[in-house]
């Protein structure tokens, strides 16, 4: 049975930040230095980068698969601003899937699958008019997953993020209607 659950308690974001840190390591070993894997955990994933994250609109949920946390998701509702035009008469232009990551050991069971069918509900209650999100270009289990799950690339996007690190990132997207 999985389960998507707000976030709400600070135990809740301390969980998340403890699994984070073993999902990054080990999924992102082959891509990233372990140095730069360590920065974007701090940067990003601690307790401290996700409660700033929170405070600005970001929602964090716990993936729970039979009561066990498997992976996390967060949300926020903006847009990239580096998109085609946009329906502006629904009530939000665009949901950002921020993060989602599943441990190694629940991964390719369909949750990710179950995810998106849960977000597309959700951006359709919300009048979202497109879901979209950035994944590493060498990332390619995952841009393979994303394209399966109907998200197409829209472009490319190389931004700095301190300490001589780079997000070297496609960005995708699904647009509405998400019925």
């Amino acid at each position: 049975m999985i389960e998507f659950t707000k976030a709400l308690t600070q135990k809740d974001l301390e969980d998340i930040c403890e699994l984070a840190g073993g999902i990054w390591r080990e999924h992102y070993a082959s891509i990233l230095s372990s140095d730069q894997i360590e920065y974007m955990l701090e940067r990003f994933q601690s307790p401290k980068a996700i409660d700033k994250q929170i405070q600005r609109g970001y929602e964090y949920f716990q993936i729970l698969s039979s009561k066990e946390l498997v992976g996390y998701f967060a949300i926020f509702y903006k847009d990239d601003g580096m998109n085609k035009p946009i329906d502006k008469t629904l009530k939000n232009p665009a949901m950002f899937l921020s993060k989602l990551y599943i441990s190694k050991t629940h991964r390719r069971k369909g949750i990710a699958k179950a995810l998106i069918a849960y977000l597309r509900k959700l951006a359709y209650s919300q009048e979202v008019a497109r879901i979209w999100l950035a994944v590493n270009k060498h990332n390619l289990n995952s841009i393979e997953a994303y394209k399966k799950m109907g998200f197409k690339i829209y472009r490319e996007g190389l931004k700095e993020i301190g300490n001589g690190y780079v997000l070297d990132d496609y960005f995708m997207e699904m647009n509405a209607p998400f019925e």
